[in-house]
């Protein structure tokens, strides 16, 4: 059975076991120190409780207990998460550092060991690095990062088969934007104010595609606004959101 890891505030780590329905009601609360080894180094330990889904299944979720995630909370930085190989979702969110004068901070090379990644969101921090760094996570299916100290080549993603959204803009990322031609299960891309070049036609055959936004980026515009975006029930159309000026 598949587990569901969740930090709360700052890492919202979830393995879903099984059901799709997003919102959940909490029946039933059992906190249980596990001693499986689940993400339990370095200092952080785990609990277990359990919650009943819309469709009446039930979840298990093992979050880490209040001390460890006050202690990641001080850490400020994702050096303090660089053993926590069991996280599948990592969100930084803005709000958990209210109390504090700095953003999250850290490397993206501290990233580098969690392989089992979804959904890395971490737009609001203030990372440095390559994204040559994180090449490995090929189980990604969402990428966001944001900032002149995120750098590298777009190239970087193509082993990323199973990437659904990608939003990489105001970075210093750059690179033929033709990389990504094999990730055919991309919904979104977001690519503004970025230096990423080439020709983006090819996206004209992604059936899943929702959003293409490239303003300010040097992908060659005629190329650009000739792509269509297709919405979910495709049926509507719309231009690619490109640089038209």
């Amino acid at each position: 059975m598949n587990k569901v890891l969740l930090i709360s505030c700052i890492l919202i780590i979830s393995l879903i076991l099984g059901c799709s329905s997003e919102e959940t009601v909490v029946v039933e609360e059992q906190p249980i120190v596990l001693n499986d080894g689940l993400c339990s180094s370095n200092g952080y330990n785990t609990q277990e409780f359990f919650i009943k889904q819309d469709d009446g299944s039930i979840e298990r979720f093992i979050e880490l207990d209040t001390t460890s995630i006050n202690k990641l909370i001080k850490s400020e930085s994702l050096e303090g998460i660089k053993d926590l190989t069991c996280l599948t979702y990592l969100l930084i969110n803005q709000r958990s550092f209210s109390s504090y004068n700095d953003q999250f901070a850290g490397k993206l090379s501290s990233l580098s060991r969690l392989t089992n990644l979804r959904k890395l969101d971490a737009r609001v921090a203030k990372i440095t690095g390559d994204i040559s760094e994180i090449s490995g996570l090929t189980n990604l299916t969402y990428l966001g990062l944001i900032g002149d100290d995120i750098t590298g080549e777009i190239s970087d993603l193509s082993r990323m088969t199973k990437i659904e959204e990608i939003t990489l803009s105001s970075t210093n990322v750059s690179g033929d934007i033709i990389a990504l031609r094999d990730l055919r299960s991309l919904r979104k891309v977001l690519l503004d104010d970025t230096s990423v070049m080439g020709d983006a036609s090819f996206f004209k055959e992604f059936s899943e595609l929702k959003l293409l936004s490239l303003w300010n980026s040097n992908v060659n515009q005629a190329s650009c606004r000739s792509v269509r975006v297709t919405t979910a029930d495709s049926i509507k159309k719309v231009d690619a959101l490109c640089d038209s000026e």
